[in-house]
């Protein structure tokens, strides 16, 4: 009798066993999908050029500018611009086309250094220049 119940008891913690190991199979699959949800949508975003690839801030597209004279000798005027919420290159290249847009305007980004280097023709006006650069989705850092 006694090892009756005791083979009894056995049974019923394997079949405990099995079935917590199928509840939490489920559970990680479950996981395992849901994750695979989210990482699609932020492909999709980030590859159709929908979302930033950046943390998913939205940033107004700026069209691509390619400036004609790249003779430093014909800008008189520079300044270094430090600018914020840049993260990658695709980012960089965005306050850059920003910048570039501006008539008389060649700029350089360094995105290691969160730097903007602006020549112009013209007196630069830091305010249009703020303007720009908070239009692309970026901001100007005081020094």
């Amino acid at each position: 009798m006694g090892v009756y119940k005791c083979y009894n008891r056995l049974v019923l913690l394997t079949k405990a066993k099995k079935g917590g190991t199928m509840i939490a199979t489920v559970i990680i699959c479950i996981i395992i999908a849901i994750a695979v949800v989210f990482a699609a949508r932020r492909a999709v975003r980030t590859f159709s050029g929908d979302g930033s690839c950046c943390g998913g801030k939205r940033t107004k597209k700026v069209k691509r500018t390619h400036v004609e004279d790249t003779d430093e000798a014909n800008y008189p005027y520079a300044t270094d611009v430090s600018i914020g919420g840049m993260t990658c290159e695709r980012c960089s290249a965005a306050v850059e086309n920003a910048l570039n847009g501006i008539d008389g305007v060649w700029a350089r980004v360094d995105l290691a250094a969160k730097n903007a280097h602006v020549l112009s023709k013209q007196p630069l006006d830091m305010d249009c220049v703020k303007g720009v650069v908070r239009e692309a989705g970026y901001y100007v850092i005081q020094r």
